[in-house]
């Protein structure tokens, strides 16, 4: 019988993993709004917040639709979660610097 006090390290690989693939939507929106009038129109659920409404409320459902996804096989390697999850903020954090994302934005909308 497994103690009770031993975390479940599947369900954290898969959080990590959820969590780093979310980042990776995140960014991908936010540069696809940026670029296409429509993808910005498309995201702006809440008029005063803006298209900012629509990329956490997308964010938080892929993050929750992995969830339930990845219920159905077990991520046993905590290795490759946490590298995926590391990869995925680093990423993150450079595609969301302006200096990044904006001059991708612009290519990407043909300005």
């Amino acid at each position: 019988m497994e103690n009770q006090d031993t975390p479940n390290i599947s369900t954290a690989n898969n959080v990590l993993v959820s969590g780093g693939l979310t980042l990776t939507v995140f960014w991908i929106l936010n540069i696809l709004k940026t670029a296409f009038p429509m993808v910005k129109s498309f995201l702006t659920f809440h008029k005063p917040v803006g298209p900012l409404s629509g990329l956490y409320i997308i964010s938080i459902l892929f993050f929750a639709l992995l969830m339930f996804l990845f219920t159905s096989f077990k991520i046993r390697s905590q290795t490759k979660a946490c590298w995926i999850y590391a990869v995925s903020i680093i990423l993150f954090v450079i595609m969301v610097f302006p200096p990044v994302f904006e001059p991708i934005a612009h290519l990407l909308g043909g300005k």
